[in-house]
């Protein structure tokens, strides 16, 4: 209960304040040490109650669930009913799921990130980010959902990529945001699934000029250390130039196969600015 009501109270603080906030709840559940967290039975899609993300942080198991507003008594019954309710068995009710959880907290912007902690940004400092973000299937319904998460990072002062990518119940937006406004974030919007890292853009390698390019192969060349395994990967592919400086030491000719002869094995699709012909 103490959980429902800190959310409430910070709801009411930003209302009087006239600021925007969820109407949700993102909350973090973390397994007890020799139990793994049944994460299956933490969602309910028919409640509307998504699991978001699932991180292992030192042989513990987090996951975020986000909770509609209205249905917080979905998990307190499951308590109440673990408490006073047993199975045929003679077990408590919902025994595996409660036994399995150490705590239960309001999740963090810590909650939702992904990728290692020491590449969070800095409080002040923005860096490129993707927003992962829990969207629906309906295409139409999904531009409506991106239109609103724009519409609430401008209103906290975040720049966002004017286009985004989409996955079934997922769509990324590249935001530049510092850790003070992820945390506005994550209080003003209910479709936040996950935070990672920005990826760099393909673009600046292909930008840059064959002189450029080659000086950045020589350094990653320069900081490479190959050596030999049982490791094997299979790409199915038009080909593949293993001239390449940075292919050619993992790829000799022998392993350049083709299904037919005549095709070659050199990369030879058609169009430009196919991966393997650079």
């Amino acid at each position: 209960d103490s959980i429902w009501q800190s959310e409430k109270s910070q709801k009411e603080q930003r209302k009087a304040q006239s600021l925007k906030s969820r109407n949700g709840s993102y909350i973090e559940f973390i397994s007890s040490v020799d139990y793994d967290l049944i994460t299956k039975s933490l969602e309910d899609t028919r409640q509307g109650i998504r699991l978001l993300n699932i991180r292992t942080i030192n042989k513990e198991v987090r996951a975020v669930v986000y909770i509609p507003a209205g249905k917080e008594n979905c998990f307190l019954k499951k308590i109440k009913d673990f408490e006073t309710q047993n199975t045929k068995d003679g077990n408590p009710k919902n025994a595996k799921l409660i036994s399995s959880i150490e705590d239960v907290s309001i999740a963090l912007v810590e909650s939702l990130w992904t990728d290692p902690p020491s590449m969070l940004p800095e409080q002040k400092t923005a860096i490129w980010i993707e927003a992962w973000l829990r969207v629906s299937d309906n295409e139409e319904s999904q531009k409506e959902e991106i239109e609103s998460f724009w519409s609430t990072l401008q209103s906290i002062g975040i720049e966002a990529k004017p286009n985004y990518l989409a996955f079934p119940e997922r769509a990324i937006v590249l935001i530049y945001a510092s850790r003070e406004q992820l945390v506005q974030l994550l209080i003003s919007s209910d479709m936040l699934a996950e935070f990672r890292v920005g990826q760099e853009a393909s673009g600046f390698w292909t930008n840059e000029s064959s002189i450029d390019q080659a000086q950045w192969v020589n350094d990653l060349l320069s900081r490479l250390n190959i050596q030999s395994s049982n490791v094997k990967v299979c790409i199915l592919d038009s080909g593949v130039n293993n001239g390449h400086q940075l292919i050619q030491p993992v790829l000799n000719n022998q392993n350049c196969l083709t299904v037919e002869p005549s095709w070659g094995t050199d990369d030879h699709a058609s169009g430009s600015g196919h991966g393997w012909n650079r």
